[in-house]
């Protein structure tokens, strides 16, 4: 173990090279100007007030995390002492508060990770007395807990967090955040708690692979994009860590999997540079995710150099963006809080030549995983290609909606299909998602909501799996099958939804419904920020959003017809989802097998009516 301060990634050389490197590539010296602008602006502000409101605490947590690891990095680049000083003012004053919120223990992990990296940063800096106040407030708000976290044994300090739990806490991003937290703050003390630090080890150790499992088989994290760059994050902390500390990560980045999330940041956006939004999350930006300090560490840890060049367009994007909206309200150093790390973590050099990884990543894949995802796409370049995922797996993951099935598609630079995104935290029983669970009861978090079909208003089977069972990519048709059958029970003997993309320019969705039962109609959603016009037949609609046009189009039942229908929820308290609405398509109920056949032809091409086959004939395109 390394005895020196500082030693947590950042070391006295380590900030040589990064001064070296900044006088050589542009990217890490503008990022590093960046943070010289942010340094200065938290130095202005007052130190972070305790707040007992939950989830405001996170926030007041992930400021004073930017806050250090900014005043940390400029303070050993420059040394401006003014930041050390105004550092340990910061520490001192999150050391005096009362408590770190143990009951909501993503706040405490987030919390130590701010005052174990400031503790090893700034350890130089503070005085015997001032080390004392903050190794003590480390142990007792902190790492006291981590004897019952990891079920070594009982005692009094017991946080909402196991390692060894069977709660969705224990496996998704919790798991890495806490283990995160917990890994800091042991090793920031690793001098004078080496038996916690020990202990704290053994316990991450043996605890992260339970959440890094879901990552296999092709990269694929379950509870949506946003998630996955939080318990990413965290998890690369981890393991950079016990690198750094202890000489290696016990196999941890080996897992199955893991290495894949480049190749999901690669495939996860469309042209747009937004995110296929499925489940709780926001709508993640390429410039923000794939050029982010996560990005940066994958790229380097596995010397991914192929995915460089795209992930250095992606940095400059974001360098050149301001603030998003909601990062423009948090306080004062929430946003982007790990910025300080991209430097550390910058993959040298420009990578290979050429475009890189775009040029031999194919256009259309299958990611297998709890979530199983499809994507689709007509040209990685073009900014106005044609794009689809579509959402297949399990239903019954932490943030999860019931979104089988479930699709959003571009075209000539807009979004026509969109997922809403995840509803409101603070809405009473969110989080109850067992079957029946009130989660269920909201607009957002049902498949009323997503781009999929269904019997009526009919909900989906909260922990329902509808597997990929056929992936299609050849010359002018590429495409899947998804058996819905478990989705619905009892609905139909069997259910399959099909989604194909047909000469790199039309989408085919195809709904097949065998031996139907129950007088429920069939309902075909589509959310859509676009205005649409139905035509009189009601058998084909127009949509048109920022100029560009959309051609919906029923090919068969001759019975269906499109409708318009508002994407308000039921109930005031939820997000109201202004300006959007659903194109929906219904074919009446009458217990024979049905075929529901829906092209989607942007303007920007002349697409006729496909020819149709049954689902289980697909095959026969690619011939």
């Amino acid at each position: 173990m390394n005895r020196q301060h500082p030693r947590l990634l950042l070391t006295d050389s380590r900030a040589e090279d990064i001064r070296q490197l900044a006088k050589s590539d542009p990217l890490v010296a503008r990022q590093i100007d960046g943070l010289r602008e942010n340094a200065e602006s938290y130095y202005h502000e007052p130190p972070l007030a305790y707040n007992a409101k939950g989830t405001d605490r996170l926030k007041i947590a992930r400021a004073i995390l930017g806050r250090i690891l900014t005043w940390g990095l400029i303070y050993h680049l420059d040394g401006d002492k003014r930041y050390a000083e105004r550092a340990r003012e910061e520490l001192l004053n999150a050391c005096s508060f009362s408590d770190w919120a143990p009951k909501q223990f993503l706040v405490t992990a987030e919390m130590a990770t701010a005052v174990g990296f400031g503790y090893d940063w700034f350890y130089n800096e503070l005085s015997p007395e001032d080390r004392a106040t903050i190794r003590q407030a480390l142990m007792d708000k902190c790492l006291d807990y981590a004897p019952v976290a990891y079920g070594v044994s009982g005692g009094d300090k017991r946080p909402n967090w196991s390692a060894v739990g069977n709660t969705d806490i224990s496996f998704n991003n919790w798991n890495q955040v806490c283990n995160g937290g917990f890994l800091t703050a042991a090793f920031a003390l690793q001098d004078e708690e080496p038996e916690m630090t020990e202990l704290v080890v053994e316990g991450a150790r043996k605890s992260l692979p339970r959440a890094m499992a879901h990552y296999a088989p092709d990269g694929v994290w379950p509870e949506s994009p946003t998630y996955m760059g939080y318990g990413v994050m965290f998890n690369a902390l981890c393991i950079a860590l016990m690198e750094d500390q202890l000489g290696t990560d016990y196999g941890l980045s080996g897992m199955e999997g893991f290495d894949k999330n480049s190749e999901y940041l690669a495939y996860i956006f469309g042209p747009t540079g937004v995110a296929f939004t499925y489940g709780d999350g926001g709508p993640a930006k390429a410039s923000e995710m794939g050029g982010s300090k996560v990005a940066a560490w994958l790229i380097k840890h596995f010397g991914q150099d192929e995915y460089i060049p795209l992930f250095r367009q992606r940095l400059a994007d974001a360098q050149e963006k301001p603030l998003s909206g909601y990062a423009a309200t948090l306080p004062k150093g929430g946003a982007d809080r790990f910025a300080a790390l991209l430097p550390l973590w910058m993959p040298a050099g420009e990578g290979s030549d050429g475009e890189g990884v775009l040029e031999t990543l194919p256009l259309n894949v299958h990611k297998r995983g709890v979530a199983e995802l499809v994507f689709l796409r007509s040209s990685w370049e073009d900014p106005d290609a044609v794009w689809v995922a579509m959402k297949a797996g399990l239903n019954g993951f932490a943030h999860a909606h019931l979104d089988l099935g479930s699709f959003v598609m571009e075209a000539d630079g807009v979004r026509w299909a969109e997922d809403l995104g995840s509803g409101k935290y603070s809405l009473p029983g969110y989080w109850r998602r067992e079957p029946g669970g009130q989660r269920w009861s909201y607009f957002r978090m049902t498949n009323l909501s997503h781009n999929t079909a269904g019997p009526g208003e009919e909900i989906q089977k909260e922990d329902a799996t509808a597997p990929v069972i056929h992936f299609f990519d050849a010359p002018g048709f590429a495409g899947a099958v998804v058996d819905m059958t478990e989705v619905f029970p009892g609905t139909a003997e069997r259910i399959l939804r099909g989604i194909a993309l047909i000469d790199n320019q039309q989408v085919l969705v195809q709904d097949e419904w065998h031996a139907p039962t129950g007088d429920k109609p069939l309902v075909w959603r589509m959310m859509t920020r676009a205005t649409i016009t139905v035509a009189d037949d009601g058998r084909s609609a127009q949509l048109t959003l920022d100029g560009q046009q959309l051609t919906a189009e029923i090919i068969e039942p001759a019975d269906a017809t499109f409708s318009i229908e508002s994407a308000a929820p039921p109930t005031k308290k939820e997000h109201q989802n202004q300006g959007c609405q659903i194109l929906t398509a219904t074919v009446p109920a009458s217990g024979n097998d049905l075929s529901l056949v829906i092209t989607l032809t942007p303007g920007s091409v002349n697409g006729g009516a496909p020819d149709i086959l049954p689902l289980e004939d697909w095959d026969l395109y690619t011939e």
